[in-house]
């Protein structure tokens, strides 16, 4: 219950085998009022349970996480395209690979546990996935972590973050050295106990199997090797420290307290921004462009922690509640009790379908809160579309499209156009110089550039650079603009 695979698991799955064996002890264990310890589930309960988590997990978490595997490897090209090459979003570009691992660990323990049931999945879960969807629940936690990290220090210290980006020659190595490999590092050395928590003991159950001889169904005894926790995992001491109150702190109150600081920086800087956004600057465009771009990507940050926090609280409590009521859960188990109450039951299912949720739904996010990204991936559909019209209409509010040419016409950008046109320069003796062929043009902070389209797709521009004024006429089947 402390993460996704909640470690009640190792529990349930013991006593759903009827083998309490590791538990096992003559002396009861009582209550300060002389009553039996015993956290019991019903029969009904049991079965209602088993009903509600076959829907909400072997169906609900299986299509939730089908769709958002495939809109997250939608999503993964998308934000590492170069028009979206940016230190945030190369993390989102990760936190979305993470997710789709996640997915996939997901889907592959709910077919375990739902669908298919055979000894070759249970060896795989208790030696190798248990561990591993632990380590990888970690990695998406801190990734979230550090998106806040990298727009906390974007905005705070907005010149010396960009000088640090654009002195390194290699962004993704950035990105990798600096906030992947710790981010993995660090989780795999946390989770290398759970290595030592599982183990297989040998079971005899019974199968109902059809006799031709006698036609009679019999019971046929059954040799089986079942999942089962170890002496380490049962350990007081090591259940209190570790997997309690390590894991809480760890994955529960250092995420949430980090995101929760970092994020009321952000919003501190954000909002005063948009105090001085109606007062005069001096500002140039580029800085300008920066700052918006900056705060469109801390408002999608916003979403996806806001989202993090709403999907993982269930799971936070869960962990609470095992802590608070270890004693319980423990001394119910050691005299024979299923241990573990029947809402925890519940919510430990709707906790797994939440958190599959949280790692699907980013790519819609990203669909509504960036004009760029939306405007890439309607151009992808596009093409799969055969160039269906109906997708003009969500990009229209953003751009002006011509066949593949495209201006903007909202928003501010910095711009090196190069062009085929005859300007006419006048000057300020009066005369008028034209000159005609290809030449390239960068906007600087003291030029200012008023594009007009006509209806014969010619582009007419006036630029002013310092007191001079060039007027220039540019067919749209010559241009090529290329953003900053």
């Amino acid at each position: 219950m402390n993460n996704t695979y909640d470690d009640y698991t190792l529990y349930n799955e013991t006593s759903n085998n009827g083998s309490t064996d590791y538990y096992s002890n003559f002396d009861y264990i009582l209550d300060e009022e002389g009553n039996i310890i015993c956290e019991e589930v019903t029969e009904e309960e049991k079965e209602f349970y088993r009903n509600f988590a076959w829907w909400m997990e072997g169906v609900g978490q299986m299509t939730v996480g089908g769709i958002g595997f495939l809109a997250n490897c939608i999503a993964i090209p998308i934000l590492g395209s170069k028009e979206m090459s940016s230190m945030f979003n190369r993390l989102l570009t990760c936190l979305a690979i993470f997710d789709n691992i996640f997915i996939v660990c997901s889907v592959f323990d709910t077919i375990r546990k739902h669908w298919i049931q055979n000894q070759a999945f249970e060896y795989i879960f208790g030696y190798f996935l248990y561990q591993f969807h632990n380590m990888i629940v970690c990695c998406c936690t801190y990734i979230t972590v550090v998106l806040a990290l990298e727009r906390y220090r974007a905005v705070w210290r907005p010149i010396e973050y960009h000088n640090t980006v654009n002195s390194s020659p290699n962004p993704w190595r950035r990105v990798t050295l600096e906030y992947i490999i710790p981010v993995v590092l660090g989780s795999i050395v946390f989770n290398l106990p759970k290595f030592f928590e599982t183990t297989f003991v040998q079971e005899l159950q019974y199968k109902l199997e059809f006799d031709p001889i006698v036609n009679t169904t019999l019971e046929v005894p059954t040799t089986v090797y079942a999942i089962a926790p170890t002496d380490l995992r049962l350990d007081d001491k090591y259940v209190l420290w570790y997997s309690n109150i390590a894991r809480l702190i760890v994955t529960g109150v250092i995420p949430l307290g980090s995101l929760a600081y970092l994020n009321f920086g952000i919003y501190s800087v954000v909002k005063r921004r948009r105090r001085m956004t109606n007062r005069p600057s001096t500002t140039s465009a580029t800085t300008a462009a920066q700052k918006a771009e900056e705060t469109r990507q801390a408002i999608v940050l916003f979403a996806i922690v806001i989202l993090f926090v709403c999907c993982h609280a269930l799971r936070i409590l869960l962990n609470v509640n095992e802590l608070l009521t270890l004693q319980v859960v423990r001394a119910s188990i050691k005299n024979g009790c299923f241990g573990v109450p029947f809402w925890a039951l519940i919510g430990v299912a709707v906790s797994h379908f939440l958190i599959t949720v949280n790692s699907s739904v980013n790519f819609f996010i990203y669909c509504f809160m960036s004009p760029t990204f939306r405007r890439i991936f309607i151009v992808y559909l596009k093409k799969v579309c055969c160039g269906c019209t109906i997708l003009d209409h969500f990009s229209s509010n953003h751009s002006v499209s011509s066949g593949d040419e495209r201006i903007e016409t909202q928003g501010l950008v910095t711009a090196v156009t190069t062009c085929r046109f005859s300007p006419t320069f006048r000057t300020g003796n009066g005369t008028n110089d034209t000159i005609n062929g290809t030449m390239s043009v960068e906007l600087a902070d003291n030029c200012q550039i008023s594009p007009k389209i006509n209806g014969s797709g010619i582009i007419k521009s006036q630029a002013s650079i310092n007191d001079d004024t060039v007027v220039t006429t540019v067919s749209s089947e010559e241009r090529r603009d290329t953003a900053v």
